[in-house]
C-alpha cells in the first residue's frame, strides 16, 4: 500500500504543477487531457486508500490489489510527463502547420454565428424528434441507444446536437464579453439569454440519447472559455463547479435508469454499494479496468496488435456505405474475456487501449503522439485570451475529439466535431471578407463625394 500511495501522490503533485504551468500559458487542448485524466485515473485509487470501496467486480481482484494500483499509477506519470515533454519540444515547430486549422477572427459575421446556432439546433432536434416519435417516448429511446442499441449508424444526429452547443456557446461568450465591454450595447444581454436558451436545448436533445458525456465535456469547455475569455475563475469557483457538475451527472443517470425501467417495466439496475455505483457511473471504474489490462494483457488474452486502431480509422464510414464495419471500442471484447455474455463493455482508459493494442511500447507510443497531436491544436488555437473562437473551440476540441489522450476514436471524432466547426469557419470568413469589401467600397464612394465637393 505504501508504494501505491507514493505513486499516487506523486501523480497528484506532477499533475498539478503540470496543469498550473500549462494553464498559466494557455494550452488549454493539452490541459483537457490531463482534466479527464483525473477522474480515469486518480479518483478510484483514492476510494481504495479510504477503504470506502475495493476493485470492481470484486470476484476479478483479491481485495485491494496494491500491487496493480502501483503499477497503474507509476505508468500513468510516466504518460502524463511523455505528453508534457513532446508538447513542450513540438508547440513551437507546430505553428506553420496549425495554421490549416479552422478559425474565424472576424466580428462582423456575429448575426451569422447565431443563425448557425440557431440552424443547427434545430435540425438536430428535429432529427431526434423524428427518431423520438419512432421510439414513441423519450424513454423508449434512451433503452434503444443505451440498452438495446439498437440505433448503429444514426449516432450522427446526435453529433449535430453537439456541434450546435458549441456554435451556441461561441455566440454566447462573445455577446457576453460584449456586454461586459459596454453594458450600453443594444440587445447584447437578450442575445446571450438567447444562445445558452439554444446551448441548453442541444444539451437536453443530446440527453434524449442518454449520454452524459457530451454534457459533461460541453459544460467544461464552455468553463475554461469563460475563464480565459470573460472572467477568470477562482479555485473555489473551480471546486464548486465541479461539485454541482458530478451531482448533475449522477441525477440525470438516475433518471435515465429509472426511464429505461419503465420501459421494460423491471428493475435493471444492480444493486451495488454507493461509491461502486457513484464509480461506474461517473467512469472512475475505468481504473479497475485498466488494473486487470495490466494484470492479464498477454497472458488471459492476447494483445490486439493494432486491430483497435484500425477500425478507427474507417469508423467515420457510414454503415450504410459499410455495414460490416467492427467497432474500435475495445472495452466491449475486454470484458467479454471475463464475462461472455455482456454486451456493454469496460473502458480501460486511452492508455489502457494502447496497452491492449502493443503492450508497453504502445503506452510510449500513445503518449508520444498523444503530446504531438495535442501540440498541433495548441499551436493553431493559442490565443484563447482574445478570441472568442478559439476559447470555445480549444477546449471543445481538446474534451471531445481526445480522451486523456490520443484513442482509437480520434479520426471518427475528428471528422464529426471539426469538419462542421470548419465549414462554419468557412462561411464565417466568407461574411467578414463581405463585409470590409462593402465598407471599403462605401469608403471609397465617400471619398470621391467629398472630393467633388471640395472641388
Amino acid at each position: 500500500m505504501v508504494l501505491a500511495l507514493l505513486a499516487w501522490l506523486a501523480n497528484v503533485t506532477v499533475l498539478g504543477l503540470l496543469v498550473w504551468r500549462f494553464m498559466k500559458s494557455a494550452k488549454v487542448v493539452v490541459v483537457t487531457l490531463w482534466i479527464i485524466s483525473v477522474p480515469q485515473v486518480l479518483v478510484r485509487p483514492l476510494l481504495f486508500f479510504l477503504g470506502l470501496d475495493d476493485p470492481y467486480p470484486p470476484e476479478l481482484f483479491s481485495g485491494p490489489s496494491w500491487d496493480l494500483v502501483a503499477r497503474a499509477q507509476l505508468i500513468h506519470l510516466a504518460w502524463i510527463l511523455l505528453i508534457a515533454a513532446t508538447h513542450m519540444a513540438f508547440s513551437r515547430p507546430m505553428v506553420p502547420v496549425a495554421r490549416l486549422l479552422p478559425r474565424a477572427e472576424g466580428t462582423s459575421s456575429r448575426k451569422i454565428l447565431v443563425l448557425a446556432a440557431l440552424v443547427t439546433t434545430l435540425i438536430g432536434a428535429i432529427l431526434t424528434g423524428l427518431l423520438l416519435l419512432r421510439a414513441g417516448s423519450v424513454n423508449a429511446l434512451m433503452y434503444q441507444a443505451k440498452v438495446a442499441h439498437a440505433l448503429a449508424g444514426h449516432y450522427v444526429i446526435r453529433e449535430i446536437s453537439v456541434v450546435g452547443a458549441i456554435v451556441a456557446a461561441l455566440a454566447a461568450l462573445y455577446y457576453e464579453k460584449r456586454y461586459r465591454e459596454s453594458r450600453a450595447l443594444r440587445g447584447a444581454r437578450l442575445m446571450v439569454w438567447i444562445c445558452v436558451s439554444l446551448f441548453v436545448v442541444n444539451l437536453a436533445f443530446n440527453y434524449f440519447w442518454g449520454n452524459r458525456y457530451n454534457i459533461a465535456m460541453l459544460l467544461i469547455a464552455v468553463v475554461l472559455g469563460w475563464h480565459y475569455y470573460v472572467k477568470r475563475l477562482s479555485v473555489v469557483r473551480t471546486v464548486l463547479v465541479v461539485v454541482v457538475l458530478a451531482v448533475v451527472l449522477q441525477t440525470l443517470k438516475v433518471i435515465r435508469n429509472e426511464g429505461v425501467e419503465a420501459v421494460l417495466a423491471r428493475d435493471v439496475v444492480i444493486d451495488q454499494p454507493f461509491w461502486t455505483d457513484l464509480s461506474t457511473s461517473l467512469h472512475f471504474s475505468q481504473f479497475d479496468a485498466l488494473m486487470l489490462a495490466l494484470r492479464d494483457g498477454g497472458e488471459r488474452f492476447a494483445f490486439r496488435n493494432g486491430a483497435d486502431f484500425k477500425n478507427g480509422l474507417v469508423a467515420w464510414i457510414p454503415r450504410a456505405i459499410y455495414p460490416g464495419k467492427e467497432t474500435f471500442h475495445v472495452g466491449g471484447w475486454f470484458r467479454r474475456n471475463y464475462q461472455p455474455e455482456k454486451i456493454n463493455g469496460w473502458p480501460v482508459t486511452t492508455m489502457g487501449d494502447w496497452y491492449l493494442n502493443f503492450g508497453y511500447w504502445g503506452i510510449l507510443l500513445g503518449a508520444v503522439v498523444s503530446g504531438l497531436a495535442a501540440a498541433f491544436f495548441d499551436a493553431g488555437y493559442r490565443h484563447v485570451r482574445d478570441s472568442h473562437w478559439e476559447a470555445v473551440v480549444a477546449p471543445a476540441v481538446g474534451l471531445l475529439i481526445f480522451d486523456a489522450g490520443l484513442d482509437p476514436g480520434f479520426v471518427q471524432r475528428t471528422i464529426l466535431v471539426l469538419v462542421p466547426i470548419a465549414i462554419l469557419a468557412a462561411a464565417l470568413n466568407v461574411a467578414e471578407r463581405m463585409h470590409v469589401n462593402r465598407r471599403r467600397r462605401h469608403l471609397r464612394t465617400d471619398t470621391r463625394l467629398s472630393s467633388r465637393f471640395v472641388d
